[in-house]
């Protein structure tokens, strides 16, 4: 769902009334508490922290969002952690372990003879 329109829908289901509006619309929850948003957001990611803004207010769990609303530094952390993953699983057979000699030994690892 488009960030929002979370908000839009979380502040009418919660019950928020608007109270003043000039570079930010500014509301106020049943339990008393304020929070902010501005009217003309220049971040991407503004709509989506509008929401955790009113989540936090109203004492609700976040929403889950997609891959899309990640940080490029987690995406990029999550694909070096596969890719570690996918490197633990490679067997590469030691020269020294095998009484054949390591051109051997590669070929065979190579023709999948030797994979564990």
């Amino acid at each position: 769902m488009d960030a929002k329109r979370e908000f839009e829908r979380l502040v009418k289901s919660l019950g928020a009334v608007h109270i003043r509006s000039k570079r930010h619309n500014i509301y106020r929850l049943p339990n008393g508490r304020t929070f902010g948003v501005s009217k003309t957001p220049e971040c991407s990611f503004a709509w989506n922290h509008a929401v955790a803004d009113i989540c936090i207010a109203a004492n609700i769990p976040k929403p889950n969002w997609s891959g899309k609303t990640k940080s490029k530094n987690e995406n990029r952390r999550e694909k070096a952690q596969q890719r570690v993953l996918q490197a633990s699983r490679i067997h590469v057979p030691s020269p020294s372990a095998s009484p054949r000699g390591m051109k051997e030994a590669l070929q065979e690892f190579l023709q999948g003879k030797d994979r564990k």
